[in-house]
């Protein structure tokens, strides 16, 4: 009879925890990992408005017992972001439950080991390990993400600080849409401008707004409508002045969106009489093949630089960056993988001493309490512990094959990273 109360008590508990989730599908905030943008990413790519699958009985409501009882109990003890339990959640709610206890066990293989192998972020003012689950971006967004832009990062604006006194109408509207863009609001001020062109086609003061409407998208991050807006001028011949500058800051556009073969052609439409700008393209376009892995090509582009550009100090840098790029110490995800058949040889090999000790040990209790179970005729037990094992040692092997994946990404991410050029852009 106490077997059957204490029983029911749990199903109860259970079903009451499911319910309370299942009204907060949808809400990033119930999830103990704080708000920031990558966040918002994982839970525009995560949230499940379907009915609640089969497993979640078990599988989403097992976690969030965990994390309302047991972790507030533990300090937030979890060295990783996302929190394993918050990694678990994601995962049965993005995969099926096979997959989901696999990538969950090859999480909690890793757990505060060998972090020197994970990128440092700090969240709610504590130092955590990054490591995120993979989406697919592609379909993640039903709505566009604000792209918050530095000033070091802005494409720079041209001198415009001589204004031209026209009519008096088109000046005080070029000034009101001019200060609209010093104050930030770039979105108004391009209406403003393209009010004028629109209304005063003749004003000499066209072509400075034209140029600004560029700017102004270039400013926000829109470099879709940036790169279209100065097409459009180049082609119409509205802004002939500043060709060379449009062509660059397309290109830069180009760069910041990962085209790199249109910001080369964008580059390349630079007249090399200009030295500063043809320099910095020529350095930009280096750059490009470099972001492609391209590291033949980035030493021709970088060796091309002139002697007496100031930019020459920083070839020889990047000329060693790319003879290192090509002699990266890949892993292989397939060797990692056949590897992993014995428990942890698969971690060590990606460079994940302490994780591979991790999966032996705990794999070894697994099979030796399945041995002993079905030892000691115990096969209800047995059949349990088995299905354990097998969940374990699948995330053992999936684990190696993706921690040699995440290895060489980490390994190009951090060879770019070093890349100085000489100018910021």
């Amino acid at each position: 009879m106490m077997r059957k109360q204490l029983l029911l008590s749990i199903l109860c508990t259970v079903l009451i925890q499911n319910n309370v989730f299942a009204t907060e599908r949808g809400n990033a905030s119930s999830i103990e990992e704080p708000r920031h943008f990558m966040n918002d990413i994982y839970w525009r790519c995560s949230i499940d408005t379907s009915a609640l699958s089969f497993h979640d009985l078990f599988t989403n409501s097992a976690i969030r017992i965990y994390q309302k009882y047991v972790s507030p109990y533990k300090g937030g003890s979890c060295l990783m972001h996302p929190h394993c339990s918050a990694y678990g959640r994601l995962a049965f709610r993005n995969h099926n439950p096979i997959k989901a206890f696999i990538m969950t066990s090859d999480r909690l293989h890793r757990c505060g080991h060998d972090l020197d192998n994970y990128e440092v972020v700090e969240v709610n003012d504590f130092l955590r390990f990054y490591d995120p689950l993979k989406f697919d971006f592609k379909n993640c967004f039903s709505d566009s993400l604000d792209h918050p832009e530095t000033q070091d990062n802005q494409v720079a604006t041209y001198g415009k600080d001589d204004r031209i006194q026209t009519a008096p109408v088109d000046s005080a509207l070029y000034n009101f849409a001019f200060s609209l863009q010093s104050y930030g609001y770039f979105d108004d001020a391009i209406t403003e401008y393209r009010r004028l062109i629109s209304y005063y086609p003749n004003s000499p003061l066209s072509e400075d707004a034209h140029l600004n409407v560029f700017d102004c998208h270039n400013l926000q991050g829109d470099y879709v409508w940036a790169i279209q807006w100065g097409r459009y001028t180049l082609e119409n011949e509205l802004c002939t002045s500043y060709k060379n500058q449009i062509e660059f800051s397309m290109g830069l556009g180009y760069l910041k969106m990962g085209n790199n073969n249109m910001a080369r052609r964008s580059f390349g439409n630079i007249l090399s009489k200009e030295r500063g700008l043809s320099d910095k393209a020529q350095m930009l376009t280096g750059l490009s093949f470099a972001y492609q892995l391209d590291w033949d090509n980035a030493i021709v582009q970088f060796s091309g630089i002139d002697s007496r550009s100031i930019y020459f100090k920083n070839v020889e840098d990047c000329i060693f960056l790319c003879q290192q790029g090509k002699n990266l110490p890949y892993k292989s995800p397939t060797f990692a993988g056949m590897l992993a058949a014995i428990p942890g040889l698969g971690y060590l090999y990606d460079g994940y001493p302490k994780t591979a000790l991790s999966s032996f040990i705990v794999n070894g209790l697994f099979f030796w309490g399945t041995y002993q179970a079905f030892d000691n005729r115990d096969y209800g037990l047995g059949a349990l512990m088995g299905i354990f094992s097998f969940g374990w040692y699948s995330g053992n092997i999936y684990g190696s094959v993706i921690s040699a994946s995440r290895r060489n990404v980490k390994l190009e991410r951090d060879i770019l990273s070093r890349f100085a050029i000489g100018f910021v852009f």
